[in-house]
């Protein structure tokens, strides 16, 4: 790359004196675009959406960039995008559908593109958080006898991106069992008294279904 160089031409035949002339040469870089974008985004299944900003660096070029994106994850879409067009940035919007798989660090390369220009891309590493759930786990078993004491089943639960309150239903007792309960809330424990009463029928091995719920979610 030059630039102001003085270029001399000469001009000679036979029996007459040499004429010159100069002009000024200029060799300019030719025309790019370089693309970066935010780094990473991290995305909740269910219509969660972030924004990333797209900025290019221009070299001896003015035209127009439009911008696309590949290496999506499953369920997981640009909701928009803003062209940089003439100007230096640019804006493309992700969004996870309530389907979308939950990956870590995805490459998603963003590719900026011109006319007459390489076009070039950027990464940008995408997330999908698991969907938010619950699970519990309760005391294996329990022994009552009709008109005695009350037995507790405590139960614990695990929690993945759910930070709600979970509430505890229980079902399928036997004739004359009935129960109280303490609900988690937003703790990770909660229990069910169970209480036969001295007309309860007798049952071996039934099996008492106990259900912890919360918003949007059930376990």
């Amino acid at each position: 790359l030059v630039s102001g160089q003085t270029i001399t031409i000469t001009a000679s035949g036979s029996g007459i004196s040499a004429a010159t002339t100069t002009f000024t040469l200029v060799v300019t870089a030719a025309p790019s675009i370089n693309v970066t974008a935010t780094s990473a985004v991290s995305l909740d299944p269910g219509g969660s959406s972030q924004t990333v900003t797209v900025t290019v660096t221009r070299t001896n070029f003015t035209g127009s960039v439009a911008l696309s994106a590949s290496g999506l994850p499953s369920g997981v879409t640009i909701a928009g995008k803003t062209d940089p067009g003439t100007n230096n940035s640019g804006f493309v919007t992700f969004t996870a559908a309530a389907v979308a798989a939950a990956v870590s660090n995805q490459p998603v390369i963003i590719t900026a593109s011109g006319s007459g220009v390489t076009s070039q891309t950027s990464t940008v590493l995408v997330t999908v958080n698991p969907k938010p759930s619950i699970s519990i786990g309760a005391t294996p078993a329990i022994t009552l006898a009709p008109g005695g004491a009350s037995q507790v089943a405590t139960l614990s639960v695990t929690r993945t991106n759910f930070t709600g309150s979970v509430i505890l239903s229980v079902s399928a007792l036997p004739n004359g069992v009935t129960t109280s309960q303490t609900d988690p809330g937003a703790g990770n424990s909660g229990s069910v008294t169970l209480t036969a009463a001295a007309g309860a029928a007798l049952v071996s091995g039934q099996t008492i279904t106990i259900t912890a719920s919360g918003s949007g979610i059930s376990a």
